[in-house]
């Protein structure tokens, strides 16, 4: 689902636990925090970009910045 290319002008979001998240992405998500974000990209050829890691302290500042 996370490698599905989304249509024009449209993200997706997928949320979920830890347990999914290792399993699909593997041990390099281990260290993830409740809260955190991953974002990727689609590349076009079924494989995902990592584009950031959004923690939970970074939603808080983005939204005292408004």
């Amino acid at each position: 689902m996370a490698s599905t290319t989304p249509d024009a002008g449209v993200n997706t979001l997928i949320v979920t636990h830890k347990p999914n998240i290792l399993d699909a992405f593997g041990e390099d998500w281990f260290a993830s925090k409740e809260g955190e974000a991953s974002v990727f990209r689609p590349d076009g050829s079924n494989s995902l970009v990592l584009v950031a890691r959004v923690q939970p302290a970074d939603w808080i500042k983005a939204v005292a910045g408004r």
